[in-house]
């Protein structure tokens, strides 16, 4: 019988180096036990990004980064997982295993992680392997870097049939319906084999890669009960004023600073984690460019107020910390949502403190104010353009004047306001161009922080299904596995950790207008222009707390 998942999340590239942040606890992984421990099955969860084992097994990775480069040589990672001996390998999946007792665990899971990185990836499967030859137990796969693999499967084929062959259990969506399902079969003692057709379940079809659809997403009170929280914990000022500052108005680089300089201090400082939390999924809306815009998604899958706020006031009880980080799609995806919910926590006097993503669409001074009230502290806006022609291209359903009104209102109300933006969508020329810049430029006093995206052509978004509608010609494998493998390979030796350029792997060509060489010379020239009138707070307070730490480190 089945009683019990073991789950691991597979490390970055930051944490193998030692330079991982505070971060906040996976969401994933706390939604998938919390649906599991309703139904009797215990999840036990380590996050490797987190490791205590640094010096174990003779392996120190700052100086051992020779042994790690083989993770990039997809031959040898291909033929481990395919039943090779590798002593290097082996070593590598045991390093990062260490002081995990197989034994104890009923099934596993390996969690491969959403930024797009090769290291993860490939490690999810070598440590998927590992656990297959060492327990023989079931294994389940999943992470958003499965969804990555499978919009890109024609290029990652070779590694598709490869991990196909060998695992049953490749989740692509949420995994909580799927594992459980999976379970309760196999304890009424069905064959593994009668399973291969389960919803959420990805198999290789006489060398076809097939996608059985997606489970629905839960709104599930996440459990991280056996997850070990202190490694997710910030040093804050016990000021909530401070407190906000540091988590919300500041970027990740800025704010990281801080915490390690609040470490120091011997008084009115406090240990909190931030806590993510989900309550409604899929968009309603149909962006050319994203990847949900051609996904069969259905409507908004959203939770019932009052249970929502009972899980915020039962997290906020349990993890003492009125931090929090909604993770929906868009927070007000309902003017009636808006109110029950800010009202809910309102007169139940939480003091909670919360950031989320939004749109305009709908949004009033009443209901921002409201929104304060309840202890909204930042919002981040897709504006993605300026320009009306490229919003209407993309159909953003963008009123460009009704955005300027939403951003005078949070300034007013005391809300951070954010703005996504995008470079390089098709046929952006230079008064397109000029149009964000000078939006973003007149109403910088109203935006936070502005955040820079040059865009990548996904094959499953409207755009990449439909070039024809977009007068572009799509072009396919810009790079080979194996290249792509060697860049990655040399920005690890170099500890560079940022990995999006993986989902560049097809470009486009405007037809009777740029080809792609042009657009991304133009788009280089358009993020060094904007990234100079970036908010300058960030760079001051960042000169400020390297400063204070390094005037620290000279005392000692």
């Amino acid at each position: 019988m089945i009683k019990n998942l073991c789950i691991v999340l597979i490390p970055s590239e930051k944490a193998l180096f030692n330079l991982e942040e505070p971060s906040i606890p996976p969401i994933s992984l706390g939604v998938l036990s919390g649906y599991l421990k309703g139904r009797d099955i215990e999840t036990y969860m380590f996050d490797l990004n987190y490791m205590d084992n640094k010096n174990q097994d003779n392996v120190d990775i700052d100086k051992n980064i020779e042994l790690f480069k083989c993770i990039y040589d997809k031959d040898r990672v291909l033929n481990y997982i395919k039943g090779k001996e590798d002593k290097d390998i082996e070593k590598i999946a045991r390093y990062l295993l260490n002081g995990i007792d197989l034994s104890k665990y009923d099934s596993f899971g390996s969690s491969i992680g959403a930024d797009f990185s090769l290291m993860q990836i490939h490690l999810g499967f070598i440590i998927a392997a590992y656990l297959k030859r060492k327990t023989e137990k079931p294994i389940f796969i999943g992470g958003n870097n499965i969804s990555y693999l499978y919009i890109f499967k024609e290029f990652y084929k070779e590694l598709w049939k490869g991990v196909l062959e060998e695992f049953s259990y490749i989740i692509k969506g949420p995994g909580e319906k799927t594992i459980f399902n999976i379970i309760n079969s196999l304890n009424k003692g069905e064959e593994k084999e009668t399973l291969i057709n389960l919803k959420g379940l990805l198999r290789l079809n006489n060398d076809e890669i097939l996608d059985n659809g997606e489970n629905t997403p839960c709104i599930i009170r996440p459990d991280w009960e056996n997850l070990n929280m202190k490694n997710y914990e910030r040093v804050l000022p016990k000021s909530n004023k401070e407190g906000c500052t540091q988590i919300y108005k500041w970027p990740d680089w800025v704010s990281s600073l801080a915490y390690r300089h609040n470490k120091e201090k011997n008084s009115n400082i406090e240990r909190k984690v931030v806590l993510p939390y989900i309550f409604n999924y899929n968009c309603p809306y149909n962006c050319a460019f994203c990847t949900q815009s051609d996904y069969d998604r259905g409507k908004v899958v959203g939770g019932r107020v009052k249970e929502i706020v009972d899980d915020i006031q039962y997290l906020k009880s349990k993890y003492n910390t009125n931090y929090f980080y909604f993770l929906n799609n868009t927070f007000n995806f309902s003017g009636t949502f808006i109110e029950e919910f800010c009202n809910e926590v309102k007169d139940r006097n939480l003091e909670i403190y919360w950031s989320d993503c939004a749109r305009v669409n709908g949004m009033t001074y009443e209901r921002l104010k409201l929104m304060k009230e309840a202890g909204c502290e930042k919002l981040v806006f897709g504006f993605e353009s300026g320009s009306k022609k490229i919003l209407d291209l993309v159909d953003k359903r963008l009123d460009l004047e009704k955005l300027k009104e939403v951003l005078e209102w949070c300034k007013d109300i005391g809300i951070w306001a954010e703005l996504e933006v995008i470079i390089g969508l098709p046929h952006e020329f230079h008064e397109d161009f000029k149009d964000t810049y000078n939006f973003i430029k007149e109403n910088i006093e109203k935006i936070n922080n502005f955040w820079l995206n040059e865009y990548f052509l996904v094959p499953n978004s409207l755009i990449g299904k439909y070039p024809e509608k977009y007068n572009i010609e799509i072009r396919k494998d810009l790079v080979d596995y194996k290249g792509l493998l060697e860049w990655n390979k040399d920005r690890f030796k170099n500890k560079n950790s940022e990995f999006t350029h993986n989902a560049r792997i097809y470009g486009f060509d405007e037809v009777e207008g740029r080809d792609y060489e042009e657009i991304k010379r133009e788009n280089k020239k358009k993020l060094k222009e904007l990234s100079l009138i970036q908010n300058k707070e960030f760079t001051l307070v960042r000169d400020f707390y390297n400063k204070l730490n390094n005037l620290k480190q000279g005392f000692k």
